[in-house]
Protein backbone atom coordinates (compact mmCIF):
# COMPACT_ATOMS: atom_id res chain seq x y z
CA UNK A 1 0.00 0.00 0.00
CA UNK A 2 2.50 2.73 0.74
CA UNK A 3 3.95 2.17 -2.69
CA UNK A 4 0.92 3.60 -4.56
CA UNK A 5 1.17 6.59 -6.30
CA UNK A 6 -0.43 8.53 -4.13
CA UNK A 7 2.46 7.67 -1.12
CA UNK A 8 5.46 9.05 -3.29
CA UNK A 9 5.83 12.50 -2.53
CA UNK A 10 8.95 13.43 -3.75
CA UNK A 11 10.67 17.04 -2.41
CA UNK A 12 10.67 19.49 -4.82
CA UNK A 13 9.42 22.81 -2.89
CA UNK A 14 7.03 25.43 -4.20
CA UNK A 15 8.81 25.58 -7.69
CA UNK A 16 5.47 26.20 -9.35
CA UNK A 17 5.17 29.42 -8.29
CA UNK A 18 6.39 31.51 -10.91
CA UNK A 19 8.71 33.42 -9.26
CA UNK A 20 11.29 33.26 -6.30
CA UNK A 21 10.12 34.63 -3.10
CA UNK A 22 11.77 35.79 0.12
CA UNK A 23 10.53 33.86 3.16
CA UNK A 24 9.52 36.72 5.98
CA UNK A 25 9.41 36.35 9.33
CA UNK A 26 6.49 35.00 11.30
CA UNK A 27 5.50 38.61 13.20
CA UNK A 28 5.75 40.37 9.44
CA UNK A 29 3.46 37.80 7.65
CA UNK A 30 0.60 38.06 11.01
CA UNK A 31 1.16 41.84 10.79
CA UNK A 32 1.55 42.80 6.83
CA UNK A 33 0.21 39.55 5.37
CA UNK A 34 -2.63 38.42 6.06
CA UNK A 35 -4.16 36.41 3.08
CA UNK A 36 -0.71 34.66 3.21
CA UNK A 37 -0.78 34.19 7.50
CA UNK A 38 -4.40 32.81 6.90
CA UNK A 39 -3.24 30.27 4.09
CA UNK A 40 -0.16 29.02 6.29
CA UNK A 41 -2.30 28.44 9.68
CA UNK A 42 -5.34 26.48 7.69
CA UNK A 43 -2.51 24.73 5.75
CA UNK A 44 -0.59 23.63 8.90
CA UNK A 45 -3.45 22.85 10.74
CA UNK A 46 -4.75 20.60 7.63
CA UNK A 47 -1.26 18.63 7.26
CA UNK A 48 -1.68 18.20 11.13
CA UNK A 49 -5.09 16.54 10.31
CA UNK A 50 -6.71 19.68 11.96
CA UNK A 51 -9.49 20.80 10.04
CA UNK A 52 -11.88 23.54 9.94
CA UNK A 53 -14.95 22.46 8.92
CA UNK A 54 -16.01 25.28 6.65
CA UNK A 55 -12.70 24.22 4.60
CA UNK A 56 -12.91 20.39 5.27
CA UNK A 57 -13.81 19.01 1.36
CA UNK A 58 -11.16 21.13 -0.05
CA UNK A 59 -8.38 19.73 2.16
CA UNK A 60 -9.52 15.86 1.64
CA UNK A 61 -6.58 15.87 -0.95
CA UNK A 62 -3.76 15.34 1.27
CA UNK A 63 -1.10 13.00 0.32
CA UNK A 64 -0.65 10.69 2.62
CA UNK A 65 3.07 11.29 2.80
CA UNK A 66 2.63 15.07 3.20
CA UNK A 67 0.79 14.40 6.91
CA UNK A 68 2.26 15.68 9.78
CA UNK A 69 3.10 12.42 11.71
CA UNK A 70 5.34 11.59 8.36
CA UNK A 71 6.86 14.64 7.62
CA UNK A 72 8.02 14.88 11.58
CA UNK A 73 8.16 11.72 11.31
CA UNK A 74 11.77 12.53 9.02
CA UNK A 75 13.20 14.65 11.51
CA UNK A 76 12.87 11.65 14.35
CA UNK A 77 10.29 9.11 15.79
CA UNK A 78 9.15 6.62 14.52
CA UNK A 79 12.39 6.16 13.11
CA UNK A 80 10.79 4.34 10.00
CA UNK A 81 11.19 5.06 6.34
CA UNK A 82 9.85 8.19 5.04
CA UNK A 83 6.16 6.94 3.30
CA UNK A 84 6.68 9.70 0.05
CA UNK A 85 9.77 7.37 -0.61
CA UNK A 86 9.80 5.29 -3.53
CA UNK A 87 11.25 2.21 -2.56
CA UNK A 88 9.62 -0.76 -3.03
CA UNK A 89 9.39 -2.72 0.15
CA UNK A 90 12.40 -5.41 -0.59
CA UNK A 91 14.59 -2.11 -1.04
CA UNK A 92 13.72 -0.48 2.21
CA UNK A 93 16.17 -1.70 5.18
CA UNK A 94 15.13 0.12 8.68
CA UNK A 95 18.44 2.31 10.06
CA UNK A 96 16.53 1.13 13.85
CA UNK A 97 16.09 -1.83 15.52
CA UNK A 98 14.88 -1.93 18.78
CA UNK A 99 16.48 -5.13 19.90
CA UNK A 100 19.76 -4.13 18.78
CA UNK A 101 22.30 -2.99 21.04
CA UNK A 102 23.69 -0.36 18.73
CA UNK A 103 20.77 1.14 18.48
CA UNK A 104 19.44 1.26 22.11
CA UNK A 105 23.12 1.90 23.77
CA UNK A 106 24.47 3.88 25.26
CA UNK A 107 21.07 5.93 26.07
CA UNK A 108 19.86 8.06 24.74
CA UNK A 109 20.25 6.17 21.12
CA UNK A 110 22.64 6.86 18.13
CA UNK A 111 20.11 6.72 15.69
CA UNK A 112 17.42 9.87 15.76
CA UNK A 113 15.69 9.29 12.84
CA UNK A 114 16.81 10.88 8.99
CA UNK A 115 18.09 14.27 11.25
CA UNK A 116 21.81 14.71 11.31
CA UNK A 117 21.74 16.66 14.66
CA UNK A 118 25.65 17.48 15.85
CA UNK A 119 26.97 16.67 12.51
CA UNK A 120 28.18 18.70 10.19
CA UNK A 121 25.54 18.57 7.68
CA UNK A 122 22.75 19.61 9.58
CA UNK A 123 23.01 22.93 7.87
CA UNK A 124 22.74 21.22 4.55
CA UNK A 125 20.61 18.26 5.48
CA UNK A 126 18.27 20.57 6.94
CA UNK A 127 17.10 22.68 4.19
CA UNK A 128 15.36 19.82 2.34
CA UNK A 129 13.46 19.02 5.11
CA UNK A 130 12.12 22.65 5.59
CA UNK A 131 10.82 22.54 1.86
CA UNK A 132 9.14 19.56 2.31
CA UNK A 133 6.80 21.00 5.33
CA UNK A 134 6.88 24.46 3.41
CA UNK A 135 5.77 22.15 -0.10
CA UNK A 136 3.26 20.51 2.14
CA UNK A 137 1.39 23.35 3.59
CA UNK A 138 1.59 25.19 0.59
CA UNK A 139 0.25 22.58 -1.23
CA UNK A 140 -3.03 22.62 1.19
CA UNK A 141 -3.08 26.37 0.86
CA UNK A 142 -2.71 25.70 -3.31
CA UNK A 143 -6.44 24.31 -2.81
CA UNK A 144 -7.53 26.76 0.00
CA UNK A 145 -7.11 29.82 -2.26
CA UNK A 146 -8.67 28.72 -5.33
CA UNK A 147 -11.65 27.20 -3.10
CA UNK A 148 -12.09 30.91 -1.51
CA UNK A 149 -12.17 33.22 -4.47
CA UNK A 150 -14.62 30.87 -6.40
CA UNK A 151 -16.58 31.34 -3.54
CA UNK A 152 -15.77 35.30 -3.48
CA UNK A 153 -15.34 36.41 -6.87
CA UNK A 154 -14.72 39.82 -5.17
CA UNK A 155 -11.61 38.63 -3.92
CA UNK A 156 -10.08 36.41 -7.55
CA UNK A 157 -6.46 37.18 -7.53
CA UNK A 158 -5.83 38.11 -4.06
CA UNK A 159 -5.91 34.22 -2.48
CA UNK A 160 -4.07 32.79 -5.53
CA UNK A 161 -1.52 35.72 -5.49
CA UNK A 162 -1.29 35.38 -1.55
CA UNK A 163 -0.34 31.52 -2.05
CA UNK A 164 2.47 31.55 -4.57
CA UNK A 165 4.53 34.42 -2.53
CA UNK A 166 3.71 31.84 0.88
CA UNK A 167 6.84 30.69 2.34
CA UNK A 168 7.66 28.66 5.71
CA UNK A 169 7.89 31.82 7.75
CA UNK A 170 11.35 31.99 10.17
CA UNK A 171 11.91 33.29 13.96
CA UNK A 172 14.79 35.15 14.03
CA UNK A 173 15.86 33.63 17.83
CA UNK A 174 19.12 35.67 17.73
CA UNK A 175 16.99 39.27 17.54
CA UNK A 176 18.12 41.14 20.50
CA UNK A 177 14.86 41.61 21.64
CA UNK A 178 14.16 38.24 22.24
CA UNK A 179 16.52 38.93 25.15
CA UNK A 180 13.08 40.92 26.70
CA UNK A 181 10.75 39.85 25.13
CA UNK A 182 11.07 35.92 24.37
CA UNK A 183 8.89 33.78 21.68
CA UNK A 184 6.66 35.77 19.79
CA UNK A 185 2.81 36.01 20.91
CA UNK A 186 2.12 34.15 17.93
CA UNK A 187 3.34 31.29 18.65
CA UNK A 188 2.06 31.22 21.66
CA UNK A 189 -1.50 31.81 21.10
CA UNK A 190 -4.62 29.88 21.67
CA UNK A 191 -6.21 32.45 19.12
CA UNK A 192 -4.93 34.03 15.96
CA UNK A 193 -5.70 37.00 13.91
CA UNK A 194 -3.77 38.64 10.91
CA UNK A 195 -2.62 42.23 11.95
CA UNK A 196 -5.07 44.35 9.70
Amino acid sequence: MRNSPIYYYPVVGRKCTGAVYDRISIEDMQQNHPHQFTLFILGYSAIQGNHNPRTSAVLQHVPPAATYMEVAGVHGKPYQEYAGDRKMPEQKVADFDPADPKDTLPVPSRFGGYCNHGSVSFPTWHRPYVMLVEQAIGDVADHLAKAFEANNPGEAGTWVQATKELRFPYWDWAAPKVVDEGLPPVLMEDNLASGR
